[in-house]
């Protein structure tokens, strides 16, 4: 009894872990006017996206579609650009993929503002 009961626990455990650190990869940075998340992920912030370049990856999901867009921050002089986007389908195809070159305000509580916030504190770049 008191090894099912052992086990029962290591495997609640080890779900749990799981759980937490996928909740801890994805941080939610803002909402749309609809409601609509915009979900930051933090394991690949700041890595190489051909043809992007060094980029930080916010998701969002809207009308069975997952949007992806891609941003490029510049901690040192508080400058951001929106790098592109994709669009992916609900079974994970990629549908399209546009470059951008737009750039945005790098402060405020706009979801890229927030998520360039956390970014650039994480690699510990100066003023942030």
């Amino acid at each position: 009894m008191l090894k099912k009961l052992s086990v029962s626990i290591a495997i609640v455990l080890s779900l749990s872990t799981t759980v937490l650190a996928q909740s801890e990869r994805y941080v939610q940075v803002g909402t749309d006017s609809d409601g609509d998340a915009y979900l930051l992920d933090t394991k690949n912030m700041g890595k190489a996206d051909p043809p992007f370049g060094q980029v930080i990856k916010l998701y969002q999901t809207k009308n069975d579609l997952m949007l992806e867009h891609l941003l490029n921050a510049g901690c040192g002089d508080e400058r951001l650009w929106i790098a592109g986007m994709r669009v992916y389908g609900r079974n994970g195809v990629k549908l399209s993929e546009k470059k951008s070159g737009q750039e945005i305000p790098a402060r405020g509580d706009s979801p890229g503002a927030t998520a360039m916030k956390y970014y650039c504190h994480s690699i510990g770049a100066r003023g942030w």
